[in-house]
């Protein structure tokens, strides 16, 4: 459920309907990203989620640690929460596909197509 309606169908997300198949094929292809993308060095510094060893829990982590360490050193120190759960479904994805050609150049042609 995304959000704090439960008699609201928008507040559900799909099931996957994909075949098994198609499931082992996504798995072997986001491993090859991941592998590529670590390879390459091409995440960001600070990335937590969709990263080996780097769940989001992580970024959690780094936040809290960061709070501690300006309240210690008496630093003024704000923390802003924002619920992005349907940010996903917004998304304009031509904004992703130009970006992933742009940031990552290599990535073209039948690449680009799966993604697609």
């Amino acid at each position: 459920m995304n959000s704090l309606y439960p008699n609201e169908f928008s507040s559900y997300r799909p099931i996957s309907n994909l075949p098994f198949m198609s499931k082992i094929v996504v798995k072997s292809i986001a491993i090859q990203l991941e592998h590529y993308l670590l390879e390459n060095n091409l995440y960001l510094l600070k990335q937590s989620g969709y990263k080996i060893h780097h769940p989001t829990e992580t970024v959690l982590i780094r936040a809290f640690n960061d709070l501690c360490c300006d309240l210690d050193e008496g630093r003024n120190t704000m923390l802003i929460l924002l619920d992005l759960t349907a940010a996903f479904d917004t998304v304009d994805h031509e904004i992703i596909f130009e970006h992933l050609q742009t940031r990552f150049g290599s990535t073209t042609g039948k690449v680009l197509k799966w993604f697609r």
